[in-house]
């Protein structure tokens, strides 16, 4: 049977109404882009509360505007004489067909009320459940609401200022008088006027949930809080506002920040409430088409939470041939090219950086990646003294230390957001600021440089009290101008930066010893706040005519070594 012909049997059957059920499955690569997403979903839970405010709202000035017109009060006679009964027995139909209303009143076009007041005193004990009660004290405070200068002059149904005053419960409940002008006796214009209660709005709104610390509030033109529920959160919250036809109101939704940010959690709770309740009063054959519905939903948004959670090896299954079925498929079609694609990237990062196999899957082709000039700082970190290293270690053994100490170098080079573009032998070349921005990325190069001749220093000492073979590392970092992109042929590419800023930083390797970290003078006046350093003076290099001046790193300039800025 198609979808379609099971939600039509389900609606015939069901006497809950439609069944709503959303689902969103999303994979945001970014915070920004996770950011965008969920204002999207702020931004649509509030328009849907504020629609539905305006809904209740509407449906009472509605209803209200159709009595004025057809209950016939201009036929009426003199409401002081014999014709008063019929207009309190009007005004008590209004009051009786009104649901939670409150006070209903007649008034002449001067603000002076044509009969007593229908209302329903306290106490609790009356003969309409769905109306609320009021006193004297109610009474004297919606007639100062009453905006019935409003009503006159817009010739139309007219919703008042909200107010609040204690229900049965003793709890503060937020109301409004909606007006309507009338036709009366004698070609005169009176005005009907309704207290209602915003009940049903504060129910909805308190039965809003944004995770844990969602919320909703309604608020005025002006900002004022009408109604919460619950305190803001504490700290900036992320959110979104709707407003509310006609009345100026806001619908504020809200969720703290930390709680948006975390990786999104998707619960069907409430839909899966509100097909239980949908379920109960629908006869069997409505049963069983609706769960032949929600089935396969639930088992796909289990599948999308497994998704979310990192696990690629999930799938749907899928029954029948309907919609949900080729969704199932589509599905399990998605998760296969996921898998696909997680394997490529992977087996790319053993081979490039991350970020540079992230791009090129992002592209169309390899030969999108072109060539752009970037700013960029460049290190290299060279081995001191390794050809009398390697003679005395067997083949497998100079591989070994090798990739014991290139391991070390470059969890330091990725902790501080830099890329490794090569090993160059006994060397390693990094660049900081390419392909992905990051800030300060001379400051971000120097911590590294630093941090790895500690860390291999450490390493060293360890590899000494085991009696193995120690090294040394030279390191040269420079900043400038250079041209980044994919170099090679149609076989074999190598993404990659090019030109004088980087043979300066392996010229600048060159001449720091062992242990020492040499910089350009380039570098060291961007970063000369954060490190303390001295002169080596100009020396004379390959490839420059004039010699160059630079600078070798003694540490850092405060107690704390510079961190990366995540």
């Amino acid at each position: 049977m198609r979808l379609a012909h099971k939600l039509s049997l389900l609606l015939a059957a069901a006497s809950a109404g439609p069944l709503l059920l959303a689902s969103s499955v999303t994979l945001p690569g970014s915070a920004r882009e996770l950011r965008r997403q969920l204002h999207e979903l702020y931004a649509t839970s509030a328009e849907g509360l504020a629609e539905e405010i305006h809904g209740v709202l509407q449906e009472k000035a509605t209803a209200l505007e159709l009595y004025s017109k057809v209950l016939g009060l201009d036929e009426f006679g003199d409401p002081r004489g014999r014709d008063r009964l019929p207009l309190e027995q009007a005004m008590r139909l209004v009051y009786s067909q009104t649901k939670s209303a409150g006070v209903v009143a007649l008034f002449d076009s001067e603000g002076n009320a044509i009969i007593t007041p229908v209302f329903e005193p306290k106490p609790k004990e009356r003969g309409l459940s769905f109306q609320e009660a009021a006193d004297e004290e109610a009474l004297a405070e919606f007639a100062r609401q009453v905006p019935f200068k409003e009503a006159l002059a817009h010739g139309r149904s007219v919703v008042g200022p909200v107010y609040s005053r204690q229900d049965d419960q003793e709890q503060a409940m937020p109301r409004v008088v909606i007006a309507a002008p009338t036709l009366a006796p004698r070609g005169a214009t009176w005005v009907i006027a309704v207290e209602v209660s915003l009940r049903p709005v504060v129910e909805r709104l308190s039965r809003f949930r944004l995770g844990q610390s969602g919320r909703a509030a309604l608020v005025d033109a002006a900002g004022g809080t009408l109604w919460e529920d619950t305190p803001a959160a504490q700290g900036e919250p992320l959110g979104a506002a709707a407003l509310v036809k006609e009345v100026g109101w806001k619908v504020k939704v809200e969720q703290s920040t930390e709680e948006a940010l975390h990786p999104i959690r998707r619960q069907y709770r409430a839909a899966v409430l509100w097909a239980a309740v949908g379920l109960l009063g629908a006869v069997l054959l409505g049963f069983t088409a609706v769960r032949t519905v929600t089935r396969p939903l639930e088992r796909l948004e289990r599948a999308v939470s497994d998704i979310e959670a990192g696990n690629l090896e999930g799938r749907v299954e899928v029954r029948g041939n309907d919609e949900i079925a080729l969704l199932g498929e589509a599905f399990n079609t998605m998760v296969r090219g996921l898998k696909e694609r997680e394997r490529l990237r992977q087996s790319f990062s053993r081979y490039l950086s991350g970020e540079v196999a992230a791009r090129i899957l992002r592209e169309n082709s390899d030969f999108e990646v072109k060539g752009e000039q970037v700013e960029v700082t460049i290190l290299f970190v060279d081995i001191r003294g390794f050809t009398p290293i390697a003679e005395r270690l067997a083949p497998r053994e100079v591989v070994d230390l090798l990739n014991s100490y290139f391991e070390r170098v470059v969890g330091v080079v990725m902790k501080y957001d830099g890329v490794v573009v090569k090993f160059i032998g006994d060397a390693v070349m990094a660049m900081f600021g390419v392909p992905r921005e990051i800030p300060e990325p001379e400051r971000r190069a120097v911590s590294a440089a630093l941090e790895i001749q500690s860390v291999v220093e450490a390493y060293n000492a360890q590899r000494a009290a085991e009696g193995q073979q120690a090294a040394r590392f030279g390191i040269g970092v420079n900043s400038g101008v250079a041209i980044a992109g994919n170099i090679g042929s149609s076989q074999r590419l190598e993404y990659t930066v090019i030109g004088d800023a980087v043979n300066l930083a392996e010229r600048l390797q060159a001449q720091a010893a062992g242990g020492e970290v040499v910089v350009s003078a380039s570098t060291y006046e961007r970063v000369r706040a954060a490190f303390r350093a001295e002169s080596r003076g100009k020396v004379k290099v390959k490839g420059k005519e004039q010699p160059v001046e630079i600078f070798r790193v003694l540490g850092a300039a405060e107690a704390k070594a510079a961190r990366p800025g995540k």
